[in-house]
Protein backbone atom coordinates (compact mmCIF):
# COMPACT_ATOMS: atom_id res chain seq x y z
CA UNK A 1 0.00 0.00 0.00
CA UNK A 2 2.40 2.31 1.11
CA UNK A 3 4.42 1.86 -2.44
CA UNK A 4 1.56 2.44 -4.44
CA UNK A 5 0.87 5.68 -2.27
CA UNK A 6 4.74 6.90 -3.11
CA UNK A 7 3.79 5.92 -7.01
CA UNK A 8 0.77 8.13 -7.10
CA UNK A 9 2.58 11.10 -5.17
CA UNK A 10 5.77 10.86 -7.41
CA UNK A 11 2.56 10.72 -10.49
CA UNK A 12 1.53 13.91 -9.08
CA UNK A 13 4.68 15.68 -9.54
CA UNK A 14 7.46 17.18 -7.57
CA UNK A 15 5.79 20.90 -7.20
CA UNK A 16 2.90 18.82 -5.58
CA UNK A 17 4.99 16.56 -3.25
CA UNK A 18 7.25 19.35 -2.26
CA UNK A 19 4.57 21.35 -0.87
CA UNK A 20 3.01 18.42 1.02
CA UNK A 21 6.63 17.10 2.14
CA UNK A 22 7.07 21.08 3.28
CA UNK A 23 3.61 21.32 4.79
CA UNK A 24 4.23 17.83 7.08
CA UNK A 25 7.62 19.21 8.11
CA UNK A 26 6.36 22.27 9.02
CA UNK A 27 3.12 20.56 10.80
CA UNK A 28 5.76 18.09 12.31
CA UNK A 29 8.16 21.10 13.73
CA UNK A 30 5.57 23.01 15.36
CA UNK A 31 4.27 19.84 17.32
CA UNK A 32 7.96 18.99 18.63
CA UNK A 33 8.13 22.71 19.57
CA UNK A 34 4.77 22.49 21.56
CA UNK A 35 6.20 19.31 23.12
CA UNK A 36 9.09 21.17 24.30
CA UNK A 37 7.48 23.90 25.69
CA UNK A 38 4.98 21.63 27.59
CA UNK A 39 8.08 20.10 28.73
CA UNK A 40 9.62 22.96 29.67
CA UNK A 41 6.51 24.10 31.77
CA UNK A 42 6.39 20.60 33.36
CA UNK A 43 2.85 20.00 31.84
CA UNK A 44 1.27 17.10 33.32
CA UNK A 45 0.77 14.12 30.92
CA UNK A 46 -3.33 14.79 30.99
CA UNK A 47 -2.90 18.29 30.58
CA UNK A 48 -1.10 17.60 27.63
CA UNK A 49 -3.13 15.25 25.54
CA UNK A 50 -5.80 17.58 25.85
CA UNK A 51 -4.26 20.31 24.80
CA UNK A 52 -2.36 18.46 21.38
CA UNK A 53 -4.75 18.45 19.15
CA UNK A 54 -5.87 22.25 19.10
CA UNK A 55 -1.91 22.67 19.01
CA UNK A 56 -0.85 24.06 15.83
CA UNK A 57 -4.18 23.80 14.46
CA UNK A 58 -3.05 26.29 11.18
CA UNK A 59 -0.16 23.87 10.50
CA UNK A 60 -2.76 20.95 10.59
CA UNK A 61 -4.84 22.30 8.50
CA UNK A 62 -2.55 23.09 6.03
CA UNK A 63 -0.87 20.04 5.61
CA UNK A 64 -4.13 18.43 5.51
CA UNK A 65 -5.39 20.62 2.48
CA UNK A 66 -1.87 19.37 0.73
CA UNK A 67 -2.31 15.94 1.74
CA UNK A 68 -5.92 15.37 0.27
CA UNK A 69 -5.12 17.23 -2.68
CA UNK A 70 -2.22 15.47 -3.23
CA UNK A 71 -4.46 11.96 -2.90
CA UNK A 72 -7.02 13.33 -5.52
CA UNK A 73 -5.03 14.64 -7.55
CA UNK A 74 -3.62 11.20 -8.80
CA UNK A 75 -6.62 9.31 -8.93
CA UNK A 76 -7.58 8.85 -4.95
CA UNK A 77 -11.19 9.37 -3.78
CA UNK A 78 -11.75 11.88 -1.49
CA UNK A 79 -12.86 10.22 1.25
CA UNK A 80 -9.99 7.94 1.34
CA UNK A 81 -7.45 10.41 0.92
CA UNK A 82 -9.26 12.08 4.00
CA UNK A 83 -8.69 8.90 6.18
CA UNK A 84 -5.09 9.12 4.93
CA UNK A 85 -4.60 12.12 5.98
CA UNK A 86 -6.23 11.70 8.85
CA UNK A 87 -4.02 8.39 9.55
CA UNK A 88 -1.05 10.34 9.35
CA UNK A 89 -2.19 13.14 12.01
CA UNK A 90 -3.20 10.65 14.67
CA UNK A 91 0.43 8.52 13.75
CA UNK A 92 1.93 12.29 14.43
CA UNK A 93 0.27 13.01 17.82
CA UNK A 94 0.75 9.35 18.61
CA UNK A 95 4.54 9.89 18.42
CA UNK A 96 4.36 13.54 19.88
CA UNK A 97 2.64 11.90 22.74
CA UNK A 98 4.74 9.27 23.36
CA UNK A 99 8.09 11.74 23.22
CA UNK A 100 6.19 14.33 25.89
CA UNK A 101 5.66 10.93 27.72
CA UNK A 102 9.49 9.71 27.34
CA UNK A 103 11.09 13.50 28.65
CA UNK A 104 8.73 13.52 31.45
CA UNK A 105 9.06 9.88 32.94
CA UNK A 106 11.57 10.24 35.26
CA UNK A 107 14.61 7.01 34.94
CA UNK A 108 14.51 4.63 37.59
CA UNK A 109 17.18 5.09 39.97
CA UNK A 110 19.87 2.45 39.84
CA UNK A 111 20.01 -0.58 42.37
Amino acid sequence: MISYVLALMLAAGPASADKLALARREYSHCLKAFMDQSVKDKMTKEAFATALPTACSDKLQTFRTYSISSDTAVGIKRAVAEENAASEVQDLMANTKELFTDYTTPEPAPN
